[in-house]
């Protein structure tokens, strides 16, 4: 790479990293970047930020109970598609891209600005950087995301303070759902509660009784002004267990 030199494109980085990964026998490929591009107009330079995604080879990790799938282009749309869903930008038209570097490919435009170029790399262009397969190529104009998201996205400072976790073991009618139990804790810990999990369904007859079922929950506890304290949080669970023992007849394992 030449380090020294300001790049237009954000490609080439991408296609050479791509090489070193398959160079060393890493083929199914989700990289992403954010970097500045320069072009010269006239006798000034234009700089603008982007963000760069590259698919290659399986789009999901080997496991047991499903065949891989090789990425495509409806995977990389998906990908972009949920990002632009993020930024809260959920109107626009499909147009031709104006980059020459794609097999086929398609642009999604508001208005006369265009937000993100995105397709199947050319294959003229991949074997030019040693790359073996398919590639998948998208690159979005960042600024102009930015702008268009300026008053849609919202976020909160990281919490200074630790978080505490605690889980817990349930004995709970078949018919109640974990969404019954998630708003009973945030109702009960009030915004203390920063995530909650469901990480094991058990059931059982003889140990836990007819149309009984076991929930195990983790919880996670954090206080935005202090340090919580281990009696503190007990009294958080021992309260939330009581309410849960009243609305949903549950029971401690």
């Amino acid at each position: 790479m030449h380090l020294d030199v300001m790049r237009p494109l954000m490609l080439p980085a991408i296609l050479e990293a791509i090489e070193r990964s398959m160079n060393r026998q890493t083929s199914d490929l989700h990289y992403f970047e954010f970097g500045k591009t320069y072009l010269k107009k006239e006798h000034k330079y234009l700089e603008r930020k982007h963000l760069v995604i590259a698919l290659t080879g399986k789009s999901t990790p080997q496991n047991w109970h499903g065949a891989q799938k090789e990425t495509n282009f409806y995977y990389l749309k998906a990908y972009v598609e949920n990002i632009l869903r993020k930024l809260g930008i959920d109107s626009y038209r499909i147009g031709q891209p104006e980059a020459d570097y794609f097999a086929y490919g398609i642009k999604f435009e508001k208005g006369p600005m265009n937000l993100v170029e995105l397709g199947r790399l050319s294959s003229k262009l991949t074997k030019a950087f040693s790359v073996k397969g398919e590639v998948y190529f998208a690159d979005f104009d960042w600024d102009l995301l930015l702008k268009l998201a300026a008053n849609r996205v919202k976020y909160s400072e990281l919490n200074k303070f630790p978080s505490i976790r605690r889980d817990l073991a349930l004995v709970i009618d078949k018919k109640v759902k974990f969404g019954d139990v998630v708003q009973i804790a945030n109702k009960s810990l009030k915004g203390k509660l920063t995530e909650i999990n469901l990480f094991d369904v058990y059931e059982n007859e003889e140990q836990l009784g007819i149309n009984k079922k076991s929930y195990a929950i983790s919880l996670t506890i954090e206080d935005k002004t202090k340090t919580l304290k281990d009696k503190e949080v007990e009294a958080m669970i021992n309260k939330l267990v009581k309410m849960l023992e009243q609305k949903l007849g549950a029971v401690l394992r």
